[in-house]
This record gives C-alpha cells, structure tokens and sequence, in this order.
C-alpha cells in the first residue's frame, strides 16, 4: 500500500473540507427552515388549505367559540 506525503494529507484534507462546508451548510438551512415553519404554524396552514379552511383558525374553521370572550 503506497504511503501519502504530507502534500498528500493537505490535499485530502482540503477535498474533505471543501465538500462538508457546504454540506453542512445547506443541512443548517435545512434544518432552519422546518424549525422555522413549524414555529410558526406552517404545517397547520397547509392543512386547513388542503381541508377547504385556508386562512382561517382551527375554531374559525369548526366554527368554536371564541375562548377569549
């Protein structure tokens, strides 16, 4: 098995690197991107669309009462 210079190890090393940076940045947005909608209700509002019920609250839609009053 040939052995690698310390060229050699620079080289993997900046490969390495140069393919996790972006990686892991793309997975960070990624992951900030669901913790982002669903801390502000995304995954709701995409249920009321596909029920008939968009832009409208969960009581709105059942048609509650209003539990402020």
């Amino acid at each position: 098995m040939p052995s690698i210079s310390a060229d050699g190890w620079v080289l993997l090393i900046r490969e390495a690197v140069a393919f996790l940076v972006p990686l892991a940045i793309v997975l960070l947005g990624l992951y900030a991107a669901v913790r982002f909608g669903v801390k502000h209700g995304m995954r709701d509002s995409r249920r009321e669309s596909r029920t008939g019920n968009a832009g409208r609250t969960a009581a709105e839609a059942l048609e509650l009462p209003d539990p402020r009053m």
